[in-house]
């Protein structure tokens, strides 16, 4: 079986073998400093406008869709869209069904809804 690597991230990642928030880069700041951390916290928790029109699109098919299904119905690049759910997930605003739908190339892929 051949995975990308953002796919086996997503596999490792939903089948919590692998913290998606161990996976990403902390928001750097001073450690003896109460304002800094708090900016690198609402950094974290910033959603950007991709993101954003990723949870709009899964917001529109309640029974979700997979990230290929995003990708179509959003208008980008499947290769933008794997990382931004990974994101998404990991601040708990999209979960899996645990699901999965065939894709175009005859794979099953886990089907995501928004949180």
């Amino acid at each position: 079986m051949s995975y990308s690597l953002n796919q086996l991230t997503m596999d490792l990642v939903v089948a919590g073998l692998v913290s998606a928030k161990s996976m990403q880069p902390a928001a750097p700041y001073q450690k003896k400093s109460a304002t800094s951390r708090a900016a690198a916290k609402s950094v974290e928790q910033h959603v950007t406008a991709m993101q954003l029109q990723i949870l709009d699109t899964l917001k529109a098919e309640p029974a979700g869709l997979t990230r290929e299904e995003i990708a179509d119905r959003a208008g980008l690049k499947i290769q933008s869209v794997c990382p931004r759910v990974l994101e998404l997930w990991a601040k708990g605003l999209v979960k899996s069904t645990h699901g999965r739908r065939q894709t175009k190339s005859g794979r099953m892929a886990e089907v995501w809804v928004a949180a």
